[in-house]
């Protein structure tokens, strides 16, 4: 369970064939994702099923800065346990993420509404746009990213 470094890192079929078959394992790291959410996937997986012998996380200390952790933080959360993380970050932009749901999701929604424009446009323009979706993400990247596959799932085909 981790961020971006896990999903590339633990390759489930890979591990088995290590351990000679002895192990039966997941990856269910997420990009970009923090620790809290985390949490939450593990505590509903354990109300459901039997706890596993291990679990490889990547703990990053100092998780409260992450410029995500406001947002994901509240998911799956009850207000109490959102009123603790608001404490401990000293961030009220916590608490007021649980309160006002739909503001943390804004750039979901404006997204959402840049790819309903865009199916209006000519193709010209639409290609212009993937183009520079794609130079500009690109020279950004710290790990190889299929970017026209994501590009093409986000926006020319987000359905």
């Amino acid at each position: 369970m981790g961020d971006s470094k896990l999903t590339a890192g633990i390759i489930p079929s890979e591990f088995h064939n290590r351990l000679n078959g002895r192990v039966y394992s997941h990856n269910l790291a997420l990009p970009a994702l923090p620790l809290a959410p985390r949490y939450f996937m593990l505590k509903d997986y354990l109300k459901r099923n039997k706890p596993p012998k291990y679990i490889i996380m990547s703990l990053i200390p100092g998780n409260f800065s992450h410029h995500l952790f406001p947002a994901y933080c509240t998911l799956g959360a009850n207000l109490s346990e959102v009123a603790r993380y608001s404490y401990l970050a000293d961030n009220s932009e916590i608490l007021w993420n649980y309160l006002h749901p739909l503001g943390s999701f804004w750039p979901n929604i404006k997204k959402c509404c840049l790819i309903q424009a865009l199916s209006f446009l000519p193709p010209a323009l639409r290609e212009s746009h993937k183009k520079a979706f794609l130079q500009g993400i690109v020279s950004k990247e710290t790990y190889n990213h299929d970017w026209e596959y994501i590009y093409n799932s986000e926006y020319a085909s987000a359905e």
